[in-house]
């Protein structure tokens, strides 16, 4: 995947993409931390893509009553972003298929309510996007931590 990379500050990025996912899922709460140096070469637009994928899956299957976090951290070698919800435990035979391309998670049954808008690519998207900017994007689940995606991007600089 070609990108086009410029000094940006991923502050920006992430508020950028909890702006879409709030606009697509007025109901959710996003809550947004930043720790260290944020500054670095990106494609801006492809890493915003990137997260709100990530808090648009997020918001599809979250616990209601909690909040979804986004957290971004710049440490000396790469910037570490991680989106967190309260849900559903994801089955450890599914957390690594859930990045293959039109692959979606059946919603538990207090989630059937909310349409699901997704084709199954966002989180395909994600992990092609990361890797192209050099970094990786894991995924942990389990009822105390909840489901965590994390995307790291090396340095540049």
């Amino acid at each position: 995947m070609p990108i086009v990379k410029v000094l940006a500050d991923l502050k920006i990025i992430c508020q950028s993409a909890i702006d879409d996912a709030s606009a697509l899922h007025p109901e959710c709460v996003f809550k947004f931390t930043t720790k260290g140096e944020l500054l670095d070469d990106f494609d801006s637009g492809r890493l915003q893509q990137v997260f709100s994928n990530l808090l648009n899956n997020a918001a599809q299957y979250h616990d209601k009553e909690s909040a979804i976090t986004i957290s971004a951290q710049g440490e000396s070698d790469a910037i570490i972003v991680k989106v967190s919800n309260s849900g559903s435990v994801i089955p450890a035979k599914s957390l690594q298929a859930i990045f293959d391309p039109l692959t979606q998670l059946s919603l538990s049954d207090q989630q059937e309510d909310r349409p699901s808008t997704s084709l199954g690519l966002g989180l395909f998207i994600a992990r092609e996007i990361t890797l192209a900017h050099e970094g990786t994007i894991d995924v942990a689940s389990s009822k105390e931590q909840g489901t965590v995606f994390s995307v790291r991007i090396p340095r540049t600089k």
